[in-house]
């Protein structure tokens, strides 16, 4: 569920949320939730480049979406800010940097495990 608020021409908000749940046994009719809601604010000062922050919260306690084992529960807060860029009409070059902060340490690092991850990504995406 996604609300997109166009402030002005240059500014916009988006407020939103994923959620999911699943029956993991069908000897056990419980459900289990995961949920990420999230609020992203973006500034769009010409047509080929866009500069967004985004925060976030991701609560999968019982890892239905984090697949892989991890010492405790997933919930964590976190925050990005990337770049777009358009060279060409159809594609999108982005730059984007993510920290995430988990209530205990699940992150792996260094052959233990950590309480924070950053991780800094980039992407080219071509429409066709």
């Amino acid at each position: 569920l996604y609300a997109i608020f166009p402030l002005t021409t240059k500014w916009g908000l988006i407020l939103g949320t994923d959620i999911g749940q699943e029956q993991t046994s069908s000897n056990d009719a419980t459900l289990k939730t995961w949920i990420s809601p999230q609020a992203i604010i973006r500034y769009k000062p010409n047509t080929k480049m866009a500069v967004a922050m985004r925060g976030e919260y991701y609560s999968d306690p019982n890892g239905l979406v984090v697949g892989f084992a991890l010492p405790d529960e997933f919930k964590a807060t976190g925050l990005s800010l990337n770049l777009d860029y358009a060279p060409f009409d159809h594609t999108l070059v982005r730059i984007e940097g993510r920290w995430l902060k988990n209530r205990t340490a699940v992150f792996p690092k260094n052959g233990d495990y950590s309480e924070t991850n950053f991780s800094l990504l980039c992407s080219v995406s071509v429409r066709l």
